[in-house]
């Protein structure tokens, strides 16, 4: 008998790995916040970034919620949803420290 997985965002949202990740992210983002940047468009970098991580973190965390086990089927979308998601989120941490440092050094040099 095939059992069906309703899904909603409580439980796609509540996962370890998506609340880790968005609490670091809104850390550092908080940090460079307080700079008062003139230019906005600087700062969008890491947000366009760390959204295209967390919707591949949630489609990972979906790929594992709907596994059906001894299934001939599996759920696949795009292949490597997890490691995407890592560099993607490895590569807004970068660019919010860059940006963190750019910000210091314009503080402390003006």
């Amino acid at each position: 008998m095939l059992e069906k997985y309703n899904l909603n965002s409580t439980k796609l949202l509540t996962q370890k790995d998506i609340i880790l990740k968005t609490s670091i992210f809104l850390i550092g983002f908080l940090l460079i916040l307080v700079q008062n940047w003139i230019n906005p468009i600087l700062i969008l970098y890491p947000i366009v970034s760390f959204s295209f991580s967390l919707f591949f973190q949630i489609i990972e965390s979906n790929k594992k919620i709907t596994e059906i086990e001894d299934s001939i089927i599996s759920y696949n979308p795009f292949g490597g949803e997890g490691g995407n998601s890592n560099i993607l989120t490895l590569f807004s941490y970068l660019q919010m420290l860059l940006i963190f440092t750019a910000g210091l050094d314009s503080l402390f040099h003006p």
